[in-house]
């Protein structure tokens, strides 16, 4: 609240969890300015806080997508065990009034595809893999590798 007013910011996080394995262990925050955090916790190159600017038209397109995807309309929880020793990611967005928060377990096979989806469209609207480590893409392919 600022001067008695709901500050209408626009936030989107992705945090990313362990797995039996080496999983890169994460959390992301963009900001409708541009600003992107990084915080790196394990099987990351950068372990601790880092920040970088993305243009604020991309986080604006970003969070239309969700939008588009129905994120809003999906149940906050997908955490069955249907498969073991998955990774789990928990995503939410703040924009304007509107707020959501999703877990997701990858071993849950009854969330919707397009999560997993939207949860790799955070990764590259950060540029991720700068801190993540490893070749363009490689962040996202263990995520998908994963599910199948």
């Amino acid at each position: 609240m600022i001067g008695g007013r709901l500050c209408a910011q626009t936030v989107v996080t992705l945090e990313r969890g362990p797995c039996y394995g080496t999983c890169p262990v994460y959390k992301l925050t963009l900001y409708d300015s541009g600003k992107v955090v990084f915080e790196g916790k394990d099987h990351v190159r950068t372990k601790g806080t880092r920040t970088a600017t993305i243009g604020k038209e991309r986080v604006a397109e970003l969070v239309a997508e969700f939008e588009k995807a129905g994120y809003f309309s999906f149940k906050d929880r997908y955490t069955a065990y249907h498969i073991t020793d998955m990774p789990a990611a928990v995503t939410s967005v703040q924009a304007g009034r509107r707020v959501k928060r999703i877990e997701h377990y990858h071993g849950d096979s009854s969330a919707p595809k397009i999560l997993t989806a939207l949860e790799n469209k955070i990764d590259a609207a950060a540029g991720s893999n700068r801190w993540i480590g490893g070749e363009e893409g490689s962040a996202r392919d263990v995520w998908d590798s994963m599910r199948r």
